[in-house]
């Protein structure tokens, strides 16, 4: 069963948009590969690619703030509000590397964590 609010049908539209995009410029990235074109135009693909992601969690993330956490709040729960965003923002340093620990530091993007494995995944 899902938490909170359910989300408009105009901000599930637009974030299929992006998702759908974000599909699109995947598939031609792995076309570029298949094919073996030239690096720089596969790299370039690629970050469209995440650049739409990134566009569909902000729509994603600001419905979230606008409907579930504006509720939790009104009751109340802004401490928890506040934990879920940063643990969810927590998921991944700035480097990409996943760390489930959250006592990884990232320092130019040269993560070194004692507690798991996150320097070994990508």
């Amino acid at each position: 069963m899902p938490k909170g609010i359910p989300r408009d049908n105009s901000v599930n539209k637009k974030i299929l948009h992006r998702l759908s995009i974000a599909q699109g410029q995947l598939a031609s990235v792995i076309v570029m590969v298949q094919k073996n074109e030239y690096c720089i135009d596969v790299l370039n693909q690629s970050l469209a690619v995440q650049a739409a992601l990134k566009e569909a969690n902000k729509i994603i993330l600001k419905n979230h703030l606008e409907t579930c956490a504006l509720d939790a709040a009104k009751k109340g729960k802004i401490k928890s509000i506040i934990e879920e965003v940063i643990n969810v923002m927590d998921k991944h340093d700035c480097c990409g590397k996943k760390c489930d620990c959250k006592e990884c530091k990232c320092e130019k993007c040269d993560c070194s964590c004692k507690k798991c494995s996150c320097k070994d995944e990508k």
